[in-house]
């Protein structure tokens, strides 16, 4: 009864220490994250501002900068705390905007440097900029992230500004032209250890068994975290269900076995969880039905087990045709 579900979290523990083994662990921690976050449309409605550098949610750090969003719905948050303008803030937040933050990806992006990696030598600008040159000012506007160079260059298409560069330490001034796109014909430098301290683990076999062992635990949590929002109709969850369709989705266009052993290992902890639920059927209800009996010391009639076993299958159906539905109604949407 309980082996299947027992296998299906040994498994993910198995996978998920082999994959720190051979490849480690890398990431932003939010607190490196210097520059702040950029917002979407969502979170500025909900009160978050550009540049502000998110602590913690319900006085409870969040430790990935790319775990922000999801920690803030899971967690169903009540209050932010942030660093803005160099002052500690505490930004209430309201539970109406949950269905929101569940149904709308990138509420906080990565605010990183406005750097030059390399020019086009067709642009007029290969002989003004040159690798590692770092934006300061745009027409005396402060232009030092790329996503407020961005915003800028776009309301000047076609037009020439002035440039203020910091260039192999030195401060210089040189005149650019921005194309009918409103782009500069260079290409961004894109590698983040240029910019932030990254965090990179390297685990040793023992250390990769406890650590894929905490991974595996913690993402239970989560996942349980998770299954309750979804019971919870205020919260809208219901409608991010999907079918093999929306799993499908998740693997990257380009094959990566990095990306393909860890989505493997999520899906065996979510077969294990839900199949823990209270249902007739599953082996939760099985599992149900042993403790009735232990408890009162009989055993439910045949009826009674018919019965739930029909309630049970007509759950799991609802279940079902509801991520179908889901997920046909995202293809024609």
């Amino acid at each position: 009864m309980f082996g299947g579900v027992f296998f299906n979290f040994i498994l993910a523990i198995l996978i998920y220490s082999a994959t720190l083994f051979t490849w480690g662990e890398q990431y932003l921690k939010t607190q490196d994250a210097i520059y702040g976050v950029q917002c979407n449309e969502l979170a500025l409605e909900m009160g978050f501002r550009h540049g502000d550098k998110i602590i913690a949610f319900d006085n409870e750090p969040v430790e990935r900068f790319n775990d922000l969003q999801i920690t803030l719905a899971r967690n169903q948050a009540k209050s932010a705390t942030i660093i803005r303008d160099g002052a500690e803030i505490n930004l209430e937040l309201d539970p109406a905007y949950l269905p929101a933050v569940l149904n709308t990806p990138g509420m906080f992006s990565l605010r990183f440097p406005f750097q030059v990696a390399s020019t086009d030598p067709a642009s007029p600008n290969s002989s003004k900029l040159m690798k590692g040159d770092r934006f300061l000012t745009l027409d005396s506007t402060n232009a030092q992230i790329y996503q407020d160079v961005a915003a800028i260059l776009s309301q000047n298409k076609g037009k020439t500004m002035r440039a203020t560069i910091l260039r192999e330490g030195y401060v210089v001034e040189t005149e650019i032209h921005v194309n009918d796109e409103g782009m500069l014909g260079i290409v961004l430098e894109g590698d983040q250890s240029k910019f932030f301290n990254i965090t990179t683990y390297q685990y040793s076999v023992t250390g990769a068994v406890a650590s894929g062992f905490n991974k595996s635990t913690s993402t239970i949590g989560n996942y349980i975290k998770e299954l309750g929002l979804i019971f919870s109709p205020s919260t809208e969850a219901y409608k991010s269900v999907g079918s093999f369709i929306s799993i499908g989705k998740i693997f990257p266009a380009s094959w990566d076995w990095y990306i393909f052993w860890n989505i493997t290992a999520f899906l065996s902890i979510m077969l294990a969880v839900l199949n823990l639920l209270p249902i007739p059927a599953l082996d939760g209800g099985h599992i149900m039905f042993l403790f009735y009996e232990m408890i009162t010391r009989r055993k439910p009639s045949d009826k009674v087990m018919e019965y739930a076993q029909i309630a049970g299958m007509l759950v799991l159906f609802a279940i079902m045709f509801l991520a179908f539905g889901n997920d046909i109604y995202r293809l024609f949407k």
